[in-house]
C-alpha cells in the first residue's frame, strides 16, 4: 500500500514528524465501490491506524447536503473501514462542508462528535474558532492548501490559533506536497501536536 504515492508520503511524513492524518472518501465513484478495497491491505491499514484514520466525506461527488440515501453511503463506508481494520475518525469534513439537521443528527447518532467547517464568518464560531449545533462540535478550518499563497507563520496562524484544522484535495496533493512539509515543519516547531 505505501508503494503509491500518496500513502508512501504519508508515512514519511509520519516516520519524520509525527504527522497524523485523515482521509475522507467517497462510497462510490463512476467506476468503484469503497468496498471493493482489496482486504489483503488490511494488515497494513492496522498497522497505520495511530496515524491514519479514515472517515466518511460523501456517497457521491455531490455535496453532502444534497445527498440522498446519507446512511447508505456513510454504513458503506464504515463496514469498509471495520473490514480492513483502519483507524476511523470521529471528525468528519464533509463533502461541500454542510450538511442538514436530519443529516447531522444521523451523523451524530452514528458516533461522529465533530465537523470541519469552512473558513467563513457567516458561521457563528467563537473564539475558539467552533460552534455547537445538532449535538455536534464546528470547528473552523482555516487552511485549504491551494489557497495558501506563502506559507510562514502568520498565513498558517501558527501560535495565533490553539487548534488550526487545515486540509488540500487528493487531486492537488502532489502540487501542494511542498507546502504540507513547510507547513507540518512549522507547526512543529512552534509546539503543536497532530490529533
Amino acid at each position: 500500500m505505501f508503494d503509491m504515492r500518496l500513502f508512501g508520503k504519508l508515512r514519511q511524513w509520519n516516520m519524520q514528524y509525527g504527522l497524523k492524518t485523515t482521509l475522507y472518501c467517497f462510497a462510490v465513484t463512476e467506476d468503484f465501490l469503497i468496498s471493493e478495497i482489496p482486504e489483503f491491505y488490511k494488515h497494513e491499514f492496522e498497522k497505520a491506524k495511530d496515524w491514519l484514520r479514515f472517515g466518511y466525506h460523501s456517497k457521491f461527488n455531490t455535496p453532502f447536503a444534497d445527498e440522498y440515501g446519507t446512511e447508505a453511503g456513510f454504513e458503506l463506508c464504515q463496514k469498509t473501514f471495520k473490514k480492513l481494520n483502519c483507524g476511523k475518525s470521529d471528525i468528519l469534513r464533509l463533502h461541500y462542508w454542510c450538511g442538514c439537521n436530519e443529516q447531522k443528527r444521523f451523523l451524530k447518532n452514528s458516533g461522529i462528535n465533530t465537523l470541519l467547517y469552512p473558513d467563513d464568518d457567516c458561521f457563528k464560531y467563537n473564539d475558539n474558532d467552533e460552534f455547537e449545533h445538532c449535538g455536534l462540535n464546528h470547528w473552523r478550518t482555516r487552511i485549504l492548501f491551494e489557497n495558501l499563497k506563502e506559507v510562514d507563520d502568520a498565513n498558517l496562524f501558527a501560535g495565533i490559533k490553539e487548534r488550526i484544522c487545515a486540509f488540500t484535495h487528493e487531486q492537488v496533493f502532489d502540487i501542494q506536497a511542498e507546502k504540507i512539509e513547510k507547513a507540518v515543519k512549522i507547526y512543529l516547531n512552534d509546539g503543536y501536536e497532530f490529533i
